[in-house]
């Protein structure tokens, strides 16, 4: 762990970033915002995303979901820590079988953010901070702590941290 003022982070953040970035760039943009304002909402799930983590999620989801267990619905996944809700209402897919039979494709970076665009643009009259608001704790004027990080500071806070320390 390294720190700036107060603020820690992992020394990985800086190549996940960069990839991301990479990534970004060569996708297409269909929102009101820039590529570097979506990816301003994501960007604390993001960094701590992990793929044995994400593997594990997946069998949960559909574990609870083949046994008729509603909390399928409440697990996030991907590098973007989508929940199946989520997706369901930002998707061109109609039903939680549809997810789980594409959960592998749903969970990469390039799906994810097609569905982050469709996001912003389900909520056009959001400014940038209500839009991270309402994608990290389902209200729109609600501030929630990064507690993934065990960090003192917002999730809006730490996201524009990150973006100006390492996009």
């Amino acid at each position: 762990m390294t720190s700036i003022g107060q603020v820690y982070y992992n020394d990985d953040y800086r190549e996940k970033v960069s990839t991301l970035k990479i990534n970004i760039d060569s996708y297409e943009n269909s929102s009101r915002f820039s590529k570097k304002d979506l990816v301003r909402i994501v960007i604390p799930e993001y960094v701590s995303y992990d793929s044995k983590r994400d593997e594990f999620e997946k069998y949960l989801i559909k574990f609870f979901y083949s046994t008729k267990n509603d909390n399928f619905k409440r697990i996030s996944f991907g590098p973007f820590q989508m929940q199946s809700e989520f997706i369901l209402k930002n998707s061109n897919l109609n039903s939680y079988s549809g997810i789980i039979k594409n959960i592998d494709s749903l969970s990469s970076i390039k799906t994810q953010y097609k569905i982050l665009q469709n996001f912003v643009n389900n909520n056009p009259s959001l400014k940038n901070k209500e839009v991270i608001n309402l994608y990290n704790s389902g209200k729109i004027n609600l501030e929630l702590k990064f507690k993934k990080i065990n960090y003192k500071l917002t999730y809006y806070e730490y996201a524009n941290f990150l973006i100006n320390e390492f996009y």
